[in-house]
């Protein structure tokens, strides 16, 4: 963490980790769930199981992961950023050091692989959507996939759309295809766009 120091208005510029809490502290207030655990409950609440968990932390570096830091330089900027000024912190003069001095960015994060009930959660069997392939005319080498659409708050849709599973530049070699019964809403943006309110929120909360 870097020392405190005054921007050019007399504003305290903030210390990398006072600025970080301050951001982690707006997540929570906007319903922004930072707690696994509550993820764990939920999930054994609806008759689930946990199968494997594990930390998966990020270190991003501003030299060799130049996009992922500007994106995560874009959500503290879109968020905290409001917090510092809210507090009479110069929150331009804590991005402009972060930027003239780049530095290493940690983030904790935990990796969680679940076994969820099948029956709760399936809308199509396996025989419906080959039924739909054979119908379409489709070959072997196309599967057919959901996308998920939020059409209207509290309204989620699915459209179903071709996957050429032949065509290995769908995948990267240290990637998999799975196939998913379910999927679920993210705590940040999703559950924003889910509600209806996302226009007057922060992209990540």
């Amino acid at each position: 963490p870097s020392s405190r120091s005054w921007g050019s208005r007399n504003q305290m510029i903030p210390s990398d980790t006072t600025a970080f809490q301050i951001y982690s502290d707006s997540l929570t207030r906007h319903g922004h769930n930072l707690n696994p655990s509550l993820i764990v409950d939920a999930i054994i609440d609806r008759g689930g199981s946990i199968i494997s968990e594990g930390a998966s932390d990020w270190i991003i570096d501003p030299s060799s992961d130049v996009f992922l830091w500007e994106t995560m330089m874009y959500f503290f900027g879109m968020s905290g950023a409001r917090e510092m000024t809210k507090q009479n912190l110069d929150a331009a003069g804590w991005i402009k050091r972060c930027r003239s001095n780049p530095r290493t960015i940690g983030v904790s994060n935990v990796d969680l692989l679940f076994r969820l009930r099948t029956d709760l959660y399936a809308t199509e069997t396996d025989t419906d959507m080959e039924s739909i392939g054979h119908a379409s005319g489709l070959d072997s080498t196309t599967a057919l996939v959901q996308e998920i659409q939020f059409v209207a708050p509290y309204n989620v849709s699915t459209i179903t759309k071709h996957w050429d599973t032949s065509d290995s530049s769908n995948l990267s070699p240290d990637q998999v295809e799975i196939k998913s019964l379910c999927s679920l809403i993210s705590s940040g943006t999703e559950l924003k766009i889910f509600r209806g309110d996302f226009e007057s929120a922060s992209l990540d909360v």
